[in-house]
């Protein structure tokens, strides 16, 4: 066989792999991670076609259904990552390529350069129903805490691209504008944002290169000093945390490679760096109550979660997840919330301990529409 009929064998085939895995699935697809809306097969129509609406919906279906989709995704990102030190710019591209190869979410790095400032109204009505579930809360003799959670693109953004750092929005974001409201309230209120700033300089690493959330380690620091918060509160002893003994692992697991993982490389491994991880010992000695909770927040309660579960600080809690999903432990287990029908009483109230986690760069979706909703119940049922 010539040279040339040998290349024209290769490129046909490279040309009708994608069409017939995509009719047969010979071989098993490579999968592509990340949050994305899955489109339907578009129903042929004449005006749609005239139009070019049908093309398009068709395009965006194939896109999707193409045979070695996971396989062309990561080898250009991979092609891209590897000789150019790059990730698209497209604006869907969930994953943002910092300095020193540390990755950022884009939805962060959006928050950090674009500040959207929250009315005087509504900035001072969220401290309000904060100050009067805290209220209503002690008068019932359960602890509460706000948890404000940080942003690793401004925690770390020294490690972000100078044309992100360039168009920073300078104004006060709502994070340093509420800060001063919930301490004039005395709200009680654990502002890891600046914890975390002091853990960083001694040291400790709060993000990871590849994550998007704080690292374990940080997390069980946080998780013990919520712990000690609420024994202040309550005057009670709950089991220790002491977020040792420490074993270094040379690789991340789990959300410490999270972005990792989002930037569908085939070496994902470049982001990999060594951290320590706790190993719970848990134990109830000395303490003088195992307490129940409920908790509203984000995805950066679960490594909270998970150390609060594993040193057993609690006979049970319940997390709500955006105020969308309920997940309990034990038994583990989760289901939709329906808002309409919440019953705040079974809920929440029938917990001893109610957090509240925020993000610093969502602050202004502070409780997730929990608060409203809770300040009228508990009005109404204290005056009955």
């Amino acid at each position: 066989m010539s040279q040339k009929a040998l290349w024209t064998c290769i490129f046909f085939a490279l040309t009708t792999l994608p069409y017939t895995q995509t009719k047969w699935r010979y071989l098993p697809e490579v999968p592509s991670h990340g949050v994305e809306t899955r489109t339907a097969r578009p129903t042929y129509s004449f005006r749609g076609f005239w139009d070019g609406t049908y093309q398009e919906q068709f395009e965006k279906w194939l896109g999707q259904k193409i045979g070695f989709r996971g396989v062309f995704v990561r080898t250009d990102n991979q092609i891209n990552y590897s000789l150019f030190n790059q990730f698209s710019s497209h604006s869907r591209f969930q994953v943002v390529l910092g300095k020193d190869r540390y990755l950022f979410g884009r939805s962060y790095v959006t928050a950090y350069e674009k500040n959207k400032p929250m009315s005087e109204a509504h900035l001072v009505a969220a401290v309000r129903w904060l100050k009067r579930v805290q209220h209503e809360l002690q008068l019932r003799d359960k602890g509460f805490l706000l948890v404000i959670s940080p942003s690793k693109a401004n925690l770390y953004e020294e490690y972000l691209p100078d044309d992100v750092r360039r168009r920073k929005d300078r104004a006060p974001s709502n994070y340093e504008r509420m800060l001063p409201l919930l301490r004039a309230e005395k709200i009680q209120v654990l502002d890891t944002v600046s914890m975390l700033k002091d853990l960083k300089g001694k040291g400790v690493t709060a993000f990871s290169r590849g994550s998007t959330h704080w690292t374990f380690s940080s997390s069980c620091i946080v998780a013990a000093e919520t712990m000690r918060r609420f024994e202040t509160q309550t005057g009670q002893r709950y089991p220790a945390m002491p977020c040792s003994p420490l074993k270094l692992q040379s690789s991340p697991i789990a959300q410490d490679m999270d972005l990792a993982t989002l930037s569908n490389l085939w070496f994902p491994e470049s982001f990999s760096e060594p951290l320590s991880y706790a190993k719970p010992r848990p134990s109830s000695a000395g303490a003088t109550a195992i307490p129940t909770m409920a908790s509203v927040g984000s995805s950066f309660m679960w490594s909270i979660l998970h150390y609060l579960d594993a040193y057993k600080v609690y006979k049970d809690r319940s997390f709500y997840y955006y105020f969308n999903t309920k997940y309990t432990y034990p038994p583990t287990q989760a289901r939709s919330v329906n808002r309409k029908t919440f019953d705040f009483d079974k809920e929440i109230l029938s917990k001893d301990l109610f957090l509240i986690e925020i993000n610093e760069s969502v602050i202004h979706s502070v409780g997730f529409g929990v608060l409203p909703r809770l300040v009228k119940h508990l009005v109404a049922t204290r005056s009955k």
